[in-house]
């Protein structure tokens, strides 16, 4: 007994345990929650989006290769009156272009998770290291804030990545600031702001956290020597910016353009504010915030506060400031070593069990790549963009929807030029936008213009019609997602359909000249037509020829659930049950939440036997569909058995 307990083991009711120096069990149970976190914030950093901002960048990037300019007139638009393009952004559009030339779109992509983990997570959590925080806390705090940011929103691949490694840059040297006291760690600063400001108007939040901080450092816990310190080098910094961008001073006064009331203010989603019985993740943040609060220093409690209240004024400014709490909240939490070492083990087994869906999250979040991640097959209109290539002899400019702008410019540029897109305000006009979304939506959107004091933008001519016609338009391309438009121009005499598939609609203008040109109009083959196609010959009772049509469809498109439910539904009547499960499963790994993929597996599965497999795939089928008629007699069969 002495030898075994010499030797490092205790026996305890006939079973030996190995005991671990503190050290090792401390190190054992960082590493686990460090990879916790890691995996966490990219699992968060991979959400599906419909990336609109992501093609307008890919384009301007190719726009200034190609003509060397940075700013000059807007090429990508017809008649937007307002001169020069602001474009602010040149440095990350060139940036991500050069990144998608050399590893494609599943790089550009890949490229943007690395930013938002080294933004959301690895700087926060060094930072925390440093300063001798409990990892465990810090690495719960970094997965909440990562949480509260809303990435399923915002983490596209934009510029606005930039604004989150810039500021995590400066929060991570402002920490360091603050724990040494020493003003050497701020020299990066100046240089890296001035090449964030090329690259995004958020720039100016560097300055910004540093004029905070020095704020906070004038309370009697700091000296007022750093605060000076801090404050030159914000001014500086400032003065370097408007040196170092090709706008001047211009680029100063760029990032409170949009500050108070505006029609693009009122019609973009990211600049409401938030609704916290909706957005809970951000609402705890709040809560821990204000609970930890007494315990953290002025410059840490006057910044995050600030940062907090910008988050409650505007949904786009949710992830700033959660980035802000994921610096400022960790080194306010009581370490709890001590608890640690009690509860070793359960830690551990906590965090690593965590790991490991983390983990597992990621790999769910990979599948598909970027054409998944973009929702390019869902939300995009590849396949009428094939049309308007394909026909090069339409009319070149059109109207089109504010989302698909930068899509076509992407795609479909210098052929076709577009009416908006989401630059907004560095090239459109409040009145264009307010256009714009007036064709689109109608009559709603004019009202909500009017109730928010901004009717007069379109001067009593808001009706669609009206605005096609001021100016000039011969081509609209709609969209079936949103808005009625496709609507009113089907019950318009003034206005004949040419094109259409699930995703979009496009509409030439009743002219003579534009009616003999759409008689010879290609229609080029997509996995669109080959899918109508095969329905049409499903509904002439032709089941061989359908399959070969949808077969051809899932050819140019493998991912698209719904024609591998279709042809999965068309093996089981043929009996071929096994290509048809197959199939349908193949359909629920691309998206779970396909209602007739669940239906057809539970009829599969009743016909075999398989009465709990049925029951649990017709519930899933219900908890989506849950009027489907034959679903819930099939449940009634079933449970009356």
């Amino acid at each position: 007994m002495e030898n075994l307990i010499g030797q490092g083991f205790l026996i305890s009711s006939g079973i030996a345990q190995t005991t671990m120096p503190p050290e090792i069990r401390r190190k054992t149970t960082h590493l686990a929650c460090l990879v916790t976190a890691i995996t966490g914030v990219a699992a968060m950093a991979l959400p599906r989006i419909p990336a609109a901002d992501t093609w307008w960048h890919l384009a301007a990037g190719r726009y200034l290769l190609m003509s060397g300019r940075i700013s000059g007139a807007d090429p990508f638009s017809f008649g937007t009156g307002r001169g020069d393009w602001l474009n602010h952004e040149w440095l990350a559009e060139l940036l991500f272009y050069q990144v998608y030339q050399v590893l494609g779109l599943d790089g550009l992509f890949l490229f943007r998770t690395l930013v938002v983990v080294m933004a959301f997570a690895v700087l926060p959590l060094w930072s925390a290291r440093r300063s001798q925080a409990s990892m465990p806390w810090a690495c719960a705090m970094v997965l909440g804030c990562a949480a509260a940011a809303e990435g399923w929103a915002f983490f596209d691949a934009r510029a606005y990545l930039i604004t989150y490694i810039g500021l995590a840059g400066t929060l991570f040297l402002a920490n360091e600031t603050l724990r040494t006291g020493d003003w050497r760690f701020l020299l990066p600063v100046p240089v890296g702001t001035a090449l964030w400001a090329n690259c995004h108007g958020g720039f100016i939040l560097g300055p910004t956290v540093l004029l905070l901080v020095a704020l906070g450092c004038l309370f009697p816990t700091r000296s007022t020597r750093l605060a000076r310190v801090m404050t030159l080098v914000a001014i500086g910094t400032l003065a370097l910016c408007a040196i170092a961008t090709p706008f001047g001073l211009g680029i100063l006064a760029f990032p409170f353009s949009l500050i108070g009331p505006s029609a693009f203010t009122v019609g973009l989603n990211e600049w409401a504010q938030p609704d916290l019985l909706q957005q809970i993740p951000f609402l705890v943040l709040l809560l821990v915030s204000a609970a930890l609060a007494p315990r953290m220093d002025w410059p840490r409690r006057l910044s995050l506060f600030c940062f907090l209240g910008a988050g409650l004024l505007a949904w786009r400014h949710a992830p700033l400031a959660a980035l802000m709490a994921a610096f400022t909240l960790p080194s306010a939490m009581p370490r709890g070593e001590a608890w640690y070492a009690r509860t070793f083990r359960l830690t551990l087994l906590f965090w690593l069990l965590a790991a490991l869906v983390m983990s597992w999250l990621v790999s769910l979040r990979v599948k598909g790549g970027a054409a998944e991640w973009t929702m390019l097959r869902t939300h995009f209109p590849v396949a009428a963009v094939r049309f308007l290539q394909a026909n090069p002899q339409l009319p070149g400019n059109m109207v089109n929807p504010y989302e698909w702008g930068g899509y076509l410019e992407w795609t479909a540029w210098p052929q076709y030029r577009v009416f908006i897109d989401g630059r907004a305000h560095t090239v459109y006009s409040q009145q264009r936008y307010a256009e714009a979304l007036a064709v689109q939506f109608g009559q709603p959107w004019v009202r909500c213009l009017e109730r928010a004091g901004f009717g007069d933008l379109l001067g009593g001519r808001g009706h669609w019609e009206d605005i096609l016609d001021r100016h000039g338009v011969r081509l609209v391309l709609c969209t079936r997602l949103q808005g009625d438009l496709v609507d009113r121009m089907s019950r318009s005499d003034r206005w004949f359909e040419v094109y259409r598939d699930p995703l979009a609609v496009i509409f030439l203008r009743s002219e003579p000249e534009l009616v003999r040109l759409a008689q010879d109009l290609v229609h080029p083959v997509s996995q669109w037509t080959l899918f109508e196609e095969a329905q049409l010959r499903l509904r002439e009772g032709r089941e061989p020829e359908a399959l070969e049509s949808v077969s051809k469809a899932l050819a140019l498109d493998p991912r698209w659930p719904q024609a591998l439910v279709f042809r999965g539904t068309l093996h089981l009547r043929a009996g071929r049950h096994a290509e048809g499960e197959r199939d349908l499963r193949e359909a629920l790994a691309w998206d779970s939440r396909v209602p007739d993929a669940h239906f057809n597996l539970a009829v599969l599965a009743w016909t075999r036997g398989e009465r709990e497999l049925a029951l649990k795939e017709l519930r899933r089928e219900l908890a989506l569909n849950s009027g489907h008629t034959p679903a819930r007699a099939l449940l009634k069969e079933i449970q009356g058995r």
